[in-house]
């Protein structure tokens, strides 16, 4: 194959890439994930794949880092921590899980540059007539992360307050995703 022609089939290839379309998963499984920062806070999320076959339990690792000045970063918010997990499915039934969080006001405390593990969450909340209740309740009940067949997205939100839960008090608000997902 000449240069010429070599060239021509790398920028349509690169244009097919660069102009979108829907994602599609990979036959080599390789790492995804997203890292945000805001406030002198680290936000990192890792899954070793895109693909997990449905029976799998889909591990996701998530650390928060404070990096900011010496001493601990603080988060005032939910009792349930400042990083709340969000499932999407594309497609599909269009089942949507996550966001759910306590009203009370908490503070957690980050040493300086230490990651701190934080557990991957579930939560949902859906009302009695939705037909999708009986698989939001048995996913709910399930103390692993699994998901049904199809396409999904995952997004992860840090949120909270950097002072005591006060109306005036400055906000921390970031997100690593939607991080896409195919189930089989």
């Amino acid at each position: 194959m000449s240069r010429t022609a070599l060239a021509a089939v790398l920028l349509v290839a690169l244009g097919a890439t660069a102009c979108g379309g829907a994602p599609t998963a990979t036959d080599e499984p390789h790492a995804v994930g997203g890292r945000v920062e805001q406030a002198g806070f680290v936000l990192e999320v890792v899954l070793p794949s895109e693909t997990y076959a449905a029976a799998d339990a889909i591990p996701v690792r998530t650390t928060l880092t404070w990096t900011g000045a010496p001493g601990a970063g603080r988060i005032w918010g939910s009792g349930m921590g400042p990083v709340t997990y969000g499932y999407q499915e594309i497609g599909g039934a269009g089942r949507s899980m996550g966001g759910v969080m306590t009203a009370d006001c908490a503070m957690k405390e980050f040493p300086t540059g230490e990651p701190v593990i934080i557990p991957v969450g579930k939560s949902a909340g859906w009302s009695g007539d939705d037909p999708n209740a009986a698989f939001y309740a048995a996913w709910s009940r399930d103390p692993l992360l699994h998901l049904p067949s199809g396409h999904w997205q995952v997004r992860v939100g840090l949120g909270g307050m950097l002072a005591p839960c006060d109306a005036n008090a400055p906000t921390l608000e970031a997100a690593v995703g939607p991080i896409d997902l195919f189930i089989r």
